[in-house]
């Protein structure tokens, strides 16, 4: 027998409300399945990856001294 017990505190209620809230309103990412959203992830690391390719490829030229 568990002697742990399940509490849904206040903070953490709050935090659910808040994610219940943003999702309703379309301010998170939402996916059908696991899957759908690793090849989210997984596009996102190929522009990652061609966008530093470009900046390395084409350096920009800095102007002035910082």
């Amino acid at each position: 027998m568990s002697t742990s017990t399940n509490v849904i505190t206040p903070d953490l209620q709050a935090k659910l409300d808040k994610a219940r809230e943003e999702h309703k309103n379309g301010e998170t990412l939402c996916f059908d399945t696991a899957q759908d959203a690793i090849a989210w992830m997984e596009n996102l690391i190929v522009l990652r990856m061609d966008s530093l390719w470009m900046k390395f490829r084409y350096p920009l030229k800095r102007v002035g001294h910082l």
